[in-house]
């Protein structure tokens, strides 16, 4: 009787070290991913290997992608100010909806802008995949984006 419960220890044993080496793998890749998705470049990597692009591809992904930060940094910086009026008075106990609605109004033709410019550079790099890696980034954008609201 008692070596049935030894090798039912045992085996149970080998199975929570089982368990536990496929948690620490499972959380070691998951780590990774994290790290990446906190620079663009690793989540251009990340993309390129979703897309299973090329290199010369991703190159190229990698360079559109730091052309169009540069245009939103510099849409950040120029509205810095209208940014953080929305927000205080998003913040107020008792937010002004006109003043919020005005706000918004002064600053839709400027998104706008942005928008245009990010679709400029999205024309640039749909050429650079085939029609199944367009497709695919088609629908990660619009599944990651404001441009699911289209």
């Amino acid at each position: 009787m008692s070596t049935g419960r030894g090798v039912a220890l045992t085996v149970l044993l080998v199975v929570s070290l089982c368990f536990n080496i496929c948690f620490i793998i499972g959380f070691a890749r998951t780590r990774s991913v994290l790290k990446q998705l906190r620079t663009d470049e690793g989540r251009i990597h990340l993309i390129a290997r979703q897309l299973n692009l090329s290199v010369e591809q991703e190159a190229q992904f990698v360079r559109l992608r730091a052309e169009l930060q540069k245009e939103m940094d510099r849409y950040q910086r120029e509205n810095a100010s209208e940014i953080d009026a929305f927000w205080a008075e998003m913040s107020k106990d008792n937010p002004d909806m006109e003043k919020i609605k005005a706000l918004l109004h002064a600053s839709a033709g400027k998104r706008e802008a942005l928008r245009l410019v990010t679709i400029e550079y999205m024309r640039e790099a749909f050429p650079l995949l085939t029609p199944e890696q367009r497709k695919a980034l088609a629908r990660m954008i619009r599944e990651r984006s404001f441009f699911k609201q289209l």
